[in-house]
């Protein structure tokens, strides 16, 4: 899921291809933009995955519309990964959607000498996950999305979905001069990490926030009753009458 932008946004697309990947466009279905990334937008398309916008036909993207783009490509995500981001980057805009939509944010840290590196130390100061390779996503997705509980062996569709990830984010590193190999010993490590059969997982976590609810909402209510229960004890005492406003 990313804004087919030129960088990292072009990396991560063109390493999912197989697996599928989203395009989110700022302008129409037929104003591609960058527009030398026409051709990376139809093979997308070819393999399966999808090109989104909500703008008309015809629509040439403006400035103001790459923010509204990116409130859709972090609506439409379970996490952000910010992987390099100056300080007025529009990365960070993303990244704050993504707190306002209530999605996992992420950030690669970089150096502190390095100006393109100051928005990503900035998010990891602020309290965003410090993302040096794969494992550091999947380790909170797998939380966030009740995975893993029971430690099921993955089925094919689930190794599916962890290899795409693996690739989009192994592909962003790679974007970043100096490094190479930020994840090594092959997808087995992270399917061995991720076992879970999805239906029992979410169901579990379903079960888990429902519970929590449950008996915040029976606390609640006895707290009430035994209020109302006090009051209507007190009043019903012998000798006891309300005091008038006159009085």
């Amino acid at each position: 899921m990313s804004g087919l932008a030129r960088g990292i946004d072009t990396r991560a697309h063109k390493a999912s291809l197989e697996t599928g990947t989203v395009a989110v466009l700022a302008g129409g279905h037929d104003r591609v933009y960058p527009a030398q990334n026409e051709p990376l937008l139809n093979a997308i398309l070819e393999r399966g995955g999808a090109v989104i916008s909500e703008m008309p036909m015809g629509w040439e993207p403006r400035g103001r519309d790459f923010p509204r783009r990116n409130r859709i490509v972090s609506g439409l995500s379970y996490g952000v990964v910010v992987v390099e981001a100056a300080r007025r980057s529009g990365s960070l805009i993303t990244a704050r959607f993504a707190l306002e939509q209530g999605r996992e944010v992420f950030a690669v840290p970089g150096s502190p000498l390095d100006p393109r590196a100051e928005g990503t130390n900035d998010l990891i100061r602020d309290g965003a996950t410090l993302c040096a390779g794969v494992e550091h996503v999947t380790s909170v997705l797998e939380v966030f999305l009740g995975l893993n509980l029971l430690g099921y062996t993955p089925t094919f569709s689930h190794a599916y979905i962890i290899e795409s990830l693996t690739k989009v984010i192994n592909a962003a590193f790679s974007f970043i001069p100096g490094v190479v190999g930020v994840y090594e010993g092959g997808n087995g490590i992270i399917l061995k990490a991720l076992g879970y059969t999805t239906a029992i997982g979410v169901a579990l976590a379903l079960i888990r926030r429902g519970a929590i609810l449950f008996w915040a909402g029976f606390g609640f209510a006895i707290l009430l009753w035994r209020t109302v229960d006090r009051g209507a004890k007190s009043l019903a005492k012998p000798g006891t009458e309300p005091v008038s406003e006159e009085a």
